[in-house]
């Protein structure tokens, strides 16, 4: 929990500024469940680490068109925003791409749903974030969402990681959380988080 409270600027700012882009219905509700899904993420992705490649923003093995929106985000960050483009390795325009990355792939399912956060539609962006945005996978079976170690939900990932700059295919039982579990994690422990000052 001290690497989600040290990081929560960036993620609240991250989601601000998407937010304020007007591509964001509900500005407090989806801003709320929006920072958590980038905190998941980020846990999945590299573990909370803020200086090399936070969000694992690389070419990835989802297809020509996951690596074209990868350039168009970084590219097009400070058209966007009017941010600086720091590249991947910078961690707050990672945050932002992470988050207009969430927001492009939830607009078929919006995240909120009768004015509380839609747990299905965050748990489908999550996982399109992972698995490219035309993935037929249900989260519920996807190690990076799913697993659930304390629970004895130990799902298997089969797919590519970066190693060395390299890109290998693995395939083992995961054991860390999934970025849903993450999620509710941090959901459930909203009050704690709510002292955070941005």
């Amino acid at each position: 929990m001290r690497r989600v409270r040290r990081n929560l600027p960036d993620y609240r700012r991250a989601v601000l500024i998407v937010a304020d882009s007007g591509k964001v219905q509900d500005f407090l509700g989806e801003a709320e469940c929006l920072w958590r899904a980038l905190a998941s993420l980020h846990y999945r992705e590299s573990g909370f680490l803020r200086s090399y490649n936070a969000f694992q923003l690389d070419k990835g093995a989802s297809g020509e068109e996951e690596r074209q929106l990868i350039r168009e985000h970084f590219s097009g960050i400070a058209a966007l925003y009017g941010r600086p483009d720091g590249g991947p390795n910078d961690f707050p325009s990672a945050c932002l791409v992470a988050a207009d990355f969430l927001i492009r792939v939830s607009a078929r399912k919006p995240l909120m749903a009768d004015g509380r956060p839609s747990r299905t539609a965050i748990a489908d962006a999550i996982l399109r974030y992972n698995a490219g945005r035309k993935t037929k996978k249900d989260w519920r079976e996807h190690a990076y969402c799913a697993s659930d170690p304390k629970r004895g939900v130990r799902l298997k990932v089969r797919g590519t990681v970066v190693h060395k700059g390299v890109r290998k295919r693995v395939e083992f039982v995961d054991s860390r959380p999934g970025a849903v579990v993450i999620y509710d994690e941090l959901t459930a422990r909203d009050s704690e988080l709510r002292e955070v000052v941005t």
